[in-house]
């Protein structure tokens, strides 16, 4: 802009001075012609040549200034007038070239630069009017004039050309709708490619990556980041030696689509099998700007059919070993072709059926010999493997005249290079097993009858018990109380052993009734706050020896509330009591984890037991200890062996003679 002002500057300054020195001139010749000067009647060159020639000439007309009544204001109002719009219009130009120099326009400079010397000629006329107040040149400003017609007539020709086509390009609103229906669009395909289930990538013609889904960069091992921009050449450097694969590329880049449902390459070492497409994806115009690839990794699936192929092969060759077995083991193998009508057994499946070998045998056949209700279960089995490939493994009945077999029928879908054209499988005779098991449930059922029965007798006797401990307790408590200064030594000594011998059996009783309501009562699994339990139990049963049992923290368990509570109360207690000789007590109940449970553990330091007797420690009625050192009935362990079993977990403990013991349980995190 200050190069524009400058040579406007220079500009007028040139056409001013070449004016007021041309004036002069004329004045002191006396050659310049005024409205009131008398003009020579010598008429100017006529010819176009002396036109041109005397383009400058001023001597045959006169300056504005003097021809009139010009006021200053009047004039220098016109004057400036001029002059503005010569500078407004000459300036147009020189930001039109900026313009065109900094954007191809393409065909459209043409235009423009028609605009610029249109525009640029309109500003010259006016500086020209302005100058002819001092200069008449007028043969200079009619040329002008002619140009600048000349300009606008062509332009004016050309825009009417222009026009109807500019007509044709969207508004500002309409592009900015398209660009915002466009990155919609974007953003949805980038949507799906992220998300879609296979792995994709896009490519330039340089096979560049432009963009990659998630299940590209998983299913290589890929860095997105570092990907995006180089050549898929380099980021799998064994594809440039197959030549197959560039061919293919390069294929897909001439506009062909491609794909192989089975395919490999080496990728770190190992050969990767895959399933691929190539499609050319193009850009606006309709040109192939690059391809789309689509992979899906079969590696496993094909691994697996070729172990599938040795492991046929290998049946193949040990068929007539299994033949030997499956007489022993009364398995046999079918086939059927439903459209076909056709069904073949081996031998052993007619034996089953107890037909002759050999005897022809159809669809009818076979579905005749299964029971009404187990035959519509078969029946809708060999559907589901025509239409939707599914297997089937039944337990089901033969109706072999006045009697029942049964039979175990597995089948599956037979194929022909792919296509599922029948079934195969095998028949097993189970009848013998089926019915040991029926009288193996029956012999359970009548187990847990005695096993209840039991349980009430058990309840009803220790119960019946109490009524004669009661007896003996008062009459005990009465010699006592009565006749205990006239009784001898030895019999205040009978009636002490009496006495303690009364409430070891009442606490045996109370705890053979605990375990037989355990074993009869239904649990009422939940989930346990664990830290909640065990302080509260400490407070209000072992309040005494609060002071030498630390509690880490614990989790939560899933377990029936009174149970385990029942099982921590035994085992805390049995703790106190085995370690309350030592100088120091210490009892310790934390947790850690083990596989999917929570394993609950007590410690103490107490006496602790010889671990060779460790079988025996859960039994009921077993102690390991003398009733003379430590007062107990033996059924505390096996009630909260009891316990856990019903809860699906283990118990079990540790410990060294004199070095105190460590009891464990293992409970579920969650139902």
């Amino acid at each position: 802009m200050r190069l524009f002002f400058y040579l406007m500057f220079t500009f007028l300054s040139t056409v001013l001075h070449y004016a007021s020195a041309a004036e002069k001139e004329l004045i002191e010749v006396g050659e310049i012609a005024t409205c009131t000067s008398s003009i020579s009647t010598a008429t100017s060159t006529s010819t176009p040549s002396g036109y041109f020639t005397n383009l400058m000439t001023t001597r045959y007309w006169p300056a504005r200034w003097t021809c009139g009544t010009w006021s200053d204001w009047e004039g220098w109002l016109y004057i400036s007038s001029d002059i503005s719009i010569f500078l407004a219009y000459f300036s147009i130009p020189f930001i039109l070239i900026w313009y065109i120099r900094k954007r191809d326009l393409g065909r459209a400079k043409w235009i423009v630069t028609l605009f610029i010397v249109f525009i640029g000629l309109c500003g010259f006329t006016h500086a020209i009017d302005a100058l002819m107040f001092w200069v008449p040149v007028y043969r200079l400003s009619g040329f002008t004039k002619l140009l600048t017609g000349i300009a606008s007539v062509g332009t004016a020709i050309v825009l009417g050309f222009v026009f109807p086509e500019a007509l044709k390009y969207r508004s500002p609103a309409d592009m900015q709708a398209e660009i915002n229906k466009r990155r919609q669009l974007q953003e949805l395909f980038e949507l799906f490619v992220k998300h879609s289930p296979g792995a994709i990538a896009m490519f330039d013609m340089d096979m560049k990556y432009l963009m990659v889904n998630d299940n590209w960069i998983k299913d290589y091992g890929l860095d997105k980041e570092e990907l995006i921009g180089r050549s898929h050449y380099d980021v799998f450097p064994s594809i440039p030696g197959m030549s197959s694969w560039k061919t293919f590329h390069q294929r897909a880049l001439n506009g062909e689509i491609i794909k192989n449902d089975q395919d490999s390459f080496f990728h770190n070492g190992n050969e990767v099998f895959l399933r691929w497409q190539l499609h050319p994806w193009r850009t606006e115009k309709g040109k192939i700007g690059g391809i789309i690839m689509f992979t899906e990794l079969i590696t496993e699936r094909v691994q697996l059919k070729e172990e599938l192929e040795e492991n046929k092969k290998t049946s193949y060759k040990q068929l007539e070993v299994i033949e030997d077995i499956s007489d022993v083991a009364k398995i046999g193998t079918w086939n059927m072709f439903p459209e076909a009508n056709l069904v073949e057994w081996s031998s052993i499946i007619y034996d089953i059926h107890e037909m002759e070998r050999g005897a022809a045998v159809d669809y009818e056949t076979v579905m005749g010999f299964y029971h009404p209700q187990d035959r519509i279960k078969l029946q809708k089995a060999i559907k589901n493997t025509l239409s939707a490939e599914a297997t089937w493994d039944l337990e089901l009945r033969l109706v072999l005249g006045e009697k029942e077999k049964w039979v175990r029928a597995i089948g599956q879908p037979l194929y022909d290079k792919g296509i599922v054209i029948g079934l195969d499988g095998l028949l097993q005779d189970i009848d013998v097993s089926k019915r040991t098991e029926a009288s193996l449930t029956k012999t359970n059922q009548q187990l847990a009858l005695v096993n209840e029965e039991l349980g009430a007798f058990t309840y009803s006797v220790s119960h019946d018990l109490r009524a004669p401990l009661r007896i003996i307790n008062g009459f005990s408590e009465t010699l006592k109380e009565d006749f205990h200064d006239i009784l001898p030594d030895e019999g205040k000594r009978f009636l002490s052993r009496i006495v303690a011998n009364s409430q070891k059996m009442g606490k045996l009783i109370d705890d053979l009734l605990a375990f037989s309501r355990m074993t009869r009562r239904e649990e009422r699994p939940t989930q346990l706050d664990l830290n909640t339990m065990i302080r509260e139990l400490v407070n209000e049963v072992f309040s005494d020896s609060v002071n030498f049992i630390s509690i880490s923290p614990l989790p939560q368990v899933y377990g029936d509330q009174s149970m385990i509570r029942q099982v921590l109360q035994n085992l805390i207690s049995n703790a106190v009591k085995y370690s309350r000789y030592e100088k120091k007590p210490q009892i310790e109940i934390g947790s850690y984890e083990q596989n999917q449970d929570t394993v609950i553990y007590v410690k103490d330091n107490g006496v602790g037991f010889d671990d060779r007797f460790i079988s025996k420690l859960f039994g009921i009625f077993q102690r390991l200890h003398g009733e003379e050192e430590f007062e107990g009935t033996g059924v505390g362990l096996a009630l909260c062996h009891k316990i856990i079993s019903r809860h699906n977990g283990k118990i079990w403990a540790e410990s060294q003679l004199g070095e105190g013991a460590t009891f464990f349980f293992s409970l579920k995190h969650s139902r």
